[in-house]
C-alpha cells in the first residue's frame, strides 16, 4: 500500500501515462504562531472532480491530462486564502533529472536543485483568480539537507518520498490588496502511483509531520480495506544532517475521536509507541480544511524529551473520493481559467475576506475565454 522511494531520483516519467495514476509534489510551511502555507502541484491529483468516477467506470484518465496547482494559506487557525486551479495539458511542462527538476504550470515555475548536500526549492507563482482581474503572485522557497536514507529503496503502486531534511522556508504572496509573508519550518515530499488512489487497498490514511528540537518527525498510518490485513504504521526520524531512520510496527493510540463537520472523524490527541517506548505525543487542533474525504489539521508534536514543534496533519478516506453525491460541492472549489466553472466558485476561492461580495457582484469578471499565459515551452513535457 505504501513504498518509500529514492529521494535522489525523480519519479518515473512513465507514471504520466499510467491510466488512473497520479503524481503530486507537496510543500508546507508553518511559523511559531501556527500560520502556514500548503502548496501542491500535480498531474492527476486524485481529488479533482470526475477522476475517480471515470476510473471506477473503467475509463481511467492519464495523469498528464489533468494538471493542477493548489495553494492554501492559514492565519490564526483559519483558511485565509484558497485556490485549486486546473490547467490545460499544453500549459504545463516537467523536466526531471537527478540533479535538478523543473516544472512549469502556466506562468508559475517550480525549480528543485540538489548540490553540496543541500536541497533547495524555489517556486515563483503567477496564477489567475476567478471573477477578478487580479492574479496571485509571489514566491515560496525552502532550503534543507538532502536525505541520507538508511532503509532499502523500494518500488510499489504508491511511492511516497520525503525530499528534504529539517528545512526553513519563506513565502511572500499577494493578490490585489491581500498579502501574506511567512517564515518558518518547512517540509517537502512527493507521491506517485500507477493506479487510482481508491484502488490501492487503503481504507484510511493519517499522515502528520513536525520538526521538534531540530529533528523532523513524520508518521504515516495506513489502514487496509481488507479486514484482517495488517495496518502499515511507519514513523520516520530525520536528523539535522538528513539521516533517515525508519521505524516500523509503530502502535498508534487515539483519544477522544470525534466527527468532523463533513464526515471523517479525527482525534484531538494521539500517542505513537515503538518497541515499548513512547515516541511522540500529537495534539491536533480543529480542522482548517474539511471535506467528505479529507481533513487538514494543525498539530503540536512532543517528543520523549518534552520538546515540542508545530506541524500539519492530514486524514484521507480514499474510498469516498469523487462519489457522485459529493462531486457538486468539490466542483465549487476548482477553477478552470478557460471555464466552465461553478457559479459558487467565488465563495470558495481567493482571499477569505470579500468572498460574499465577489459572489453577489460578480467582481471584475473574466471574459468567457481567457487568453492562455504559459511558460511551458521552456521545457519538454
Amino acid at each position: 500500500m505504501l513504498a518509500l522511494s529514492d529521494p535522489h531520483a525523480p519519479l518515473p516519467t512513465a507514471l504520466m501515462d499510467a491510466s488512473g495514476g497520479f503524481l503530486w509534489w507537496y510543500v508546507d510551511l508553518i511559523d511559531d504562531d501556527g500560520n502556514g502555507v500548503v502548496l501542491i502541484w500535480s498531474f492527476g491529483l486524485p481529488f479533482l472532480p470526475r477522476l475517480g468516477g471515470e476510473a471506477r467506470r473503467g475509463r481511467p484518465q492519464k495523469p498528464r491530462s489533468r494538471p493542477s496547482v493548489n495553494i492554501s494559506v492559514y492565519r490564526e487557525g483559519k483558511l485565509d486564502f484558497y485556490l485549486l486551479q486546473e490547467l490545460e495539458p499544453d500549459e504545463v511542462g516537467w523536466k526531471p533529472s537527478e540533479r535538478d527538476e523543473l516544472w512549469l504550470f502556466g506562468m508559475s515555475r517550480m525549480h528543485l536543485s540538489r548540490e553540496g548536500g543541500r536541497a533547495r526549492l524555489a517556486v515563483e507563482l503567477d496564477l489567475a483568480l476567478p471573477d477578478t482581474s487580479d492574479r496571485l503572485v509571489g514566491t515560496v522557497r525552502l532550503d534543507g539537507p538532502q536525505l541520507v536514507q538508511e532503509t532499502p529503496r523500494e518500488a510499489g503502486a504508491h511511492q511516497w518520498t520525503p525530499m528534504v531534511g529539517p528545512a526553513r522556508g519563506q513565502a511572500s504572496l499577494r493578490a490585489g490588496g491581500w498579502e501574506c509573508a511567512i517564515d518558518g519550518d518547512a517540509y517537502f515530499d512527493r507521491n506517485g502511483g500507477d493506479r487510482p488512489l481508491h484502488d490501492l487497498g487503503i481504507r484510511e490514511w493519517a499522515w502528520g509531520r513536525a520538526t521538534v528540537g531540530g529533528v523532523q518527525w513524520i508518521y504515516y498510518l495506513v489502514e487496509p480495506e481488507v479486514a484482517g490485513d495488517p495496518p502499515v504504521a511507519t514513523v520516520l526520524r530525520i536528523g539535522a544532517g538528513g539521516v533517515v531512520t525508519r521505524m516500523e510496527g509503530v502502535e498508534a493510540r487515539t483519544y477522544g475521536k470525534r466527527p468532523s463537520a463533513f464526515g471523517p472523524p479525527w482525534a484531538p490527541r494521539m500517542t505513537l509507541h515503538h518497541e515499548g517506548q513512547t515516541l511522540l505525543e500529537v495534539a491536533q487542533s480543529s480542522p482548517v480544511d474539511s471535506g467528505p474525504f479529507y481533513l487538514r489539521l494543525p498539530l503540536l508534536m512532543t517528543d520523549a524529551e518534552g520538546r515540542s514543534g508545530r506541524g500539519w496533519g492530514e486524514l484521507v478516506l480514499p474510498h469516498r473520493i469523487d462519489l457522485v453525491r459529493h462531486r457538486f460541492f468539490v466542483q465549487m472549489r476548482v477553477h478552470k481559467p478557460g471555464g466552465p466553472n461553478s457559479m459558487w466558485l467565488p465563495l470558495f476561492t481567493g482571499p477569505a475576506r470579500g468572498r460574499v461580495r465577489r459572489l453577489l457582484t460578480g467582481g471584475d469578471v473574466y471574459p468567457s475565454s481567457v487568453p492562455k499565459l504559459t511558460r511551458a515551452d521552456e521545457v519538454t513535457s
